[in-house]
């Protein structure tokens, strides 16, 4: 496993912060992303938590089965939907380094039934929120953020 030297620190925010930034220019919204994020199943905390992110990748392609398992090995919790945004609002230059994937709780997408997840990308100088499917091969250069806890 590789682990990112730089830990980021975010805070959960508020439904109308949240609203703000997905209503704003600073990032794309993909179609499923939007439907998600829209959707009653995107839930916010409301509170303000701080939550320590740590990125973590791989040197090779892996199934989520195996990434999972590596996580759960360094010790590490999986972050909530959420915290996908509050991590782009605050850094958003990251993503323009490397995917940065949310491995959080997936959502059933209605119309397929295919599990997905929330990913930052960066096309040209665009920030995007996209989502991935859960179960497919994940590949090399997409860093998953995982939440550091106190071994």
């Amino acid at each position: 496993m590789i682990i990112e030297p730089d830990l980021y620190t975010i805070m959960r925010g508020s439904s109308e912060d949240l609203n703000a930034f997905l209503n704003s220019d600073k990032i794309e919204l993909g179609g499923y992303a939007t439907s998600f994020v829209s959707s009653d199943d995107f839930k916010t905390s409301n509170s303000d938590e701080i939550i320590n992110i740590r990125l973590v990748g791989f040197d090779k392609d892996l199934l989520i089965s195996e990434i999972l398992s590596e996580i759960e090995k360094g010790g590490y919790k999986l972050p909530e939907a959420e915290d996908t945004i509050w991590f782009g609002v605050k850094y958003s230059e990251v993503q323009s380094k490397f995917p940065v994937a949310f491995l959080h709780n997936p959502w059933v997408r209605p119309e397929t039934g295919g599990k997905n997840v929330l990913i930052l990308r960066n096309y040209g100088d665009k920030n995007y929120l996209h989502m991935h499917l859960f179960d497919s091969r994940w590949y090399s250069h997409i860093r998953f953020a995982v939440i550091e806890t106190n071994k």
